[in-house]
This record gives structure tokens, C-alpha cells and sequence, in this order.
């Protein structure tokens, strides 16, 4: 293990390096009261010869059936061999008593009262962290090749398992954002295509990446890292970031419709415009900016991020809105939409929705009383669903892995524990969905989740950790198992649960 982490230790970005699970040796000394009593001895004979060797440290306690006395050692005693020709007795006749010649010595692990298990077999656990400031994705791959290369060398003497990898969550998950960012521009594309021209709808779709472009430079300047959070925040604002362009261009092309040449029409369109989308980004950005002053703790850290990105981009938005669409307006939308030669008989699609929503208005305006208590009524409905939804505070994470807590009453031994965490274990490695089984008896593991903390060592507490083929297979198997096992193990209460976003 010291050879496994010297090798990981090599690796320039390591911050820290935690080891778990390892079981402590120890020496025990079984003094024969028989012996003792042949040569006239007391357990306070063996005591008081060890205090006669300056023996500082700390090494033991020696029970004596009455009380628990401490034993210090001198730095020379190295093995068990030393501690067996420690002299404690010599009398006015030279004859030397010896440690082992009233004691027998043996070197044992202590009994464990928590330990790690990894598919059914001991394991040692080791957790390791990122200096801060560095890509975490490239801190995967540089760990990743370490334990391949330490793992070539060890051959089959020494298995490896991965149990928990933030570095490949962070990677799927940005993975998955640019496969939303891509759905995200294709679908204002196909829209605006269905409703305006090729040009108009090319302009609009240009308007997403370059902010968003931007947006991530700006999150690099000042120190924000592309993460869960920053990443959620971004697909969240995708839908607001093309509104602000979307605004400017049907403003330009009304001008186009109204006369304007294409120059007039695009500064006028950027000009007047200014102040509307300047207020609505602000008031969306506020909407958003308390998060920052009301969560404390670790909601705090999690989200904190969260209104500064949206903030960012709405910015960024903003400004591409009214300093660039302008420009691309005006290069690419030269006519607009309704030319005075078109015949009323051929309408857009575009003309049916305004249609629609014309007639929609009117209705509204000749009937007040009916709109005002259709909108009292829209208000209590919705206050209605809102009571009825189930709130969290971290919305659950998809991701191949899933948790199973066991708790038995208090005074429970550990060997009671085990009992349950095997019973689980012989049950879930059948189930061919499930890759692997980490186990953790009298102990939790160590924080793999910035929301999952840490579970104080007890002897009546396990927990297991568990790796799945893929996200859909851990809804899956947590709907299975969680309902069919819930009264399977009397006196246990078992918690299956899925992870938070953390």
C-alpha cells in the first residue's frame, strides 16, 4: 500500500491521500500465574522492571484481574524477541528471570471492530483529492494510469476496483451538457426555421454559442470552475440567453416591415431595445441572486455558484443582443417578413399563431371579469399543485452507484452487523445489473459526495456501496429491491437510497 501511494504521490496534482480499512497489529503478553508464583513473582514485578528502563513511551496497558495499569517502553524493544529477553527479576545470587520465562508472547490482529469489504473480500480503501485551481477530468485520467501501470506490475496478486470516480461523474456530466447544448441550439434553430426565415433563424442560432462561449471565458477569469452546479446553471439559461436576440431581431425585421433601411433598422432596433432587455436580465438575475445571501452551510457551498453563472450569461447575452445581432442583422436580414405585394390569401405560420393570439387578446379585453377570475383561478390551482409536490432540498444525482444503510438497535455487536450486510451481499451479487460491492461494517465510508456525509464509526451500523451497468439500472434496481426487502430483516432497518446531486 505505501508503494501504491508513493506511485499515486508522483502525480503533481494530488493533494491528499487518506488510507482506510487497514487493521492494526499487536503484541499480546500472557503472563502463566503458575510461573509467577514458582519464582515468587507479581505482576507488579513485570511493571516496575520496564519503568526501570527510562521507558518513555506510551506501548499497553497489563490487566491484572483488579486493575488496568499503562506499560511504557523504551524506543530499543523492535521485536517480539526483544520484549522476551526484557530481565525482570535477578536476585543476590545472579539467577536472571527472564519475560519469557513466566509469560508467553504472541504478535495478532485486534479484534476489528469496523472494516472494509470489496465484493465479499477484505480491502483497504484509499481516498485521494485535487489541489484546487487544476482540471479534475485530467487528475482522473493521470490516477487512472497509475493504478494500470501499479496494477501490470502487481499481476494477480493485488485487485483494484474503482468505487467511487468524481472525475468520471464530472465528465459525463459535461459530456451531457454539450449534448443538451446541441439540442438546445438545433431546437431554437428548427423553431425559428418553422416560424421565420433561414436567415432570421441562423442569426438566432449563432446568438447561443457565441455567448455561452463567452460566458465560460468570463467563469475562467473570475475563478468559476465547470462543474455540476455551473454546468446546471447554464442549461438553465440557455432557453433566456436567445430570447434577448430574438427580441432585437423581430425588432429589426418590424422596422424592415415598416420601411427602415437595413442600417436605421438595426441601431434603432439595439437603441430602443436597450433598456427592456437590460431590466428583464436584471430582474431574472435577481430572481436567482439570493440564493447567495440565504442558503448557509453546505446548501451554500453547493449552489453558490449557481446565480453567479446565471448572472454571467444573462450579461453576455445582453451585450451580443445589442452590440453584435445588430450587426448580423444587418449584414444578413436585409428584407422583412410581409411585403405589401403579399396576397392576404397566403399566410405563415407565423400569421395563424398572431391570429390566434389577437383573437385571444380581444376575447380577454371585451370580457374582463372572465379573465381576471381565470387568472385567480390559474393562481389557486397552482398554489394547490405546489402543496401537493414533494419537496428536496438536492434534487437525487443519475449515476450508476447507489447507497444501502443498515442500522440495528443500540448494543448490537459487529458480528451481528456482518450478519446483515452478508445477507445483502449474497443477495445483490446475483443480479447480474450490479458490477460492485463495496461493504463497510462498523464504519461508513469515507466522503465520496459533497452531500453524503460520513457516518460515525458504530459497531451497529454498515453500509454498502454500490456500482451499477448504467443510471436507468439504479432507478431500477432501487424500485426492485427497496419494496421487496423492506420487512426481510427484523431488528434492521435498511435504508436504500439514491444519491443527492453533490
Amino acid at each position: 500500500m505505501k508503494e501504491l501511494e508513493g506511485e499515486i504521490r508522483k502525480v503533481s496534482t494530488v493533494s491528499k491521500i487518506k488510507r482506510f480499512g487497514a487493521q492494526k497489529e499487536e503484541i499480546y503478553i500472557y503472563v502463566k500465574p503458575e510461573k509467577l508464583t514458582q519464582f515468587n513473582l507479581k505482576p507488579s514485578n513485570i511493571l516496575a522492571s520496564f519503568k526501570l528502563q527510562e521507558s518513555d513511551n506510551y506501548s499497553g496497558q497489563l490487566d491484572n484481574g483488579d486493575l488496568v495499569l499503562p506499560i511504557h517502553l523504551p524506543p530499543r524493544f523492535e521485536s517480539e524477541e526483544d520484549l522476551a529477553e526484557q530481565i525482570i527479576f535477578n536476585d543476590q545470587d545472579n539467577n536472571i528471570i527472564r519475560l519469557k520465562d513466566v509469560a508467553y508472547i504472541e504478535r495478532r490482529y485486534e479484534k476489528p471492530t469496523n472494516y472494509i469489504r470489496n465484493n465479499g473480500n477484505n480491502a483497504l480503501l484509499l481516498s485521494l483529492e485535487m489541489q484546487k485551481g487544476n482540471n479534475i477530468v485530467h487528475f482522473g485520467d493521470d490516477v487512472q494510469e497509475v493504478l494500470d501501470t501499479f496494477s501490470e506490475k502487481m499481476g494477480d496478486e493485488v485487485k483494484f476496483n474503482t468505487i467511487s470516480s468524481l472525475p468520471h461523474v464530472v465528465d459525463k456530466s459535461i459530456s451531457h451538457f454539450l449534448k443538451e447544448f446541441g439540442i438546445a441550439i438545433l431546437a431554437v434553430v428548427i423553431v425559428t426555421m418553422l416560424l421565420l426565415p433561414f436567415r432570421v433563424a441562423a442569426v438566432a442560432g449563432v446568438s447561443i454559442p457565441i455567448s455561452i462561449l463567452i460566458t465560460l471565458g468570463i467563469m475562467q477569469l473570475v475563478g468559476i470552475q465547470l462543474h455540476i452546479v455551473s454546468l446546471a446553471a447554464l442549461i438553465v439559461v440557455l432557453g433566456m440567453v436567445v430570447d434577448n436576440a430574438i427580441v432585437v431581431i423581430d425588432s429589426h425585421v418590424e422596422k424592415l416591415d415598416h420601411g427602415e433601411t437595413p442600417w436605421n433598422a438595426a441601431w434603432k432596433a439595439a437603441t430602443e431595445l436597450f433598456i427592456p432587455v437590460l431590466t428583464a436580465s436584471a430582474a431574472i438575475s435577481a430572481a436567482f441572486f439570493p440564493l447567495m445571501f440565504f442558503l448557509t452551510g453546505i446548501a451554500s457551498d453547493f449552489v453558490g455558484t449557481f446565480p453567479l453563472t446565471i448572472g454571467i450569461a444573462l450579461l453576455i447575452s445582453m451585450l451580443v443582443a445589442v452590440l453584435l445581432v445588430p450587426f448580423m442583422c444587418y449584414v444578413f436580414i436585409k428584407t422583412g417578413l410581409h411585403k405589401e405585394e403579399k396576397s392576404n390569401d397566403k399566410k405563415s405560420v407565423l400569421d395563424h399563431i398572431q391570429t390566434i393570439f389577437d383573437n385571444a387578446l380581444d376575447y380577454c379585453f371585451k370580457n374582463p371579469k372572465l379573465t381576471v377570475i381565470g387568472g385567480i383561478l390559474s393562481v389557486l390551482i397552482g398554489v394547490l399543485f405546489l402543496m401537493n409536490v414533494d419537496q428536496k432540498l438536492f434534487p437525487a444525482m443519475e449515476r450508476n452507484q447507489f447507497a444501502i444503510e443498515v442500522y440495528l438497535p443500540e448494543g448490537s455487536s459487529v458480528s451481528k452487523t456482518e450478519k446483515v450486510i452478508d445477507s445483502l451481499e449474497n443477495i445483490l451479487k446475483k443480479d447480474e445489473r450490479i458490477t460492485n460491492i463495496a461493504s463497510f461494517i462498523g464504519n461508513g465510508s469515507p466522503r465520496f459526495n459533497a452531500l453524503y456525509a460520513p457516518h460515525l464509526p458504530a459497531e451497529n451500523y454498515g453500509q454498502l456501496l454500490l456500482n451499477t451497468t448504467s443510471d436507468e439500472a439504479t432507478i431500477e434496481i432501487l424500485d426492485e429491491y427497496s419494496e421487496a426487502y423492506k420487512d426481510a430483516f427484523p431488528g434492521a432497518h435498511v435504508k436504500w437510497k439514491q444519491l443527492a446531486m453533490g
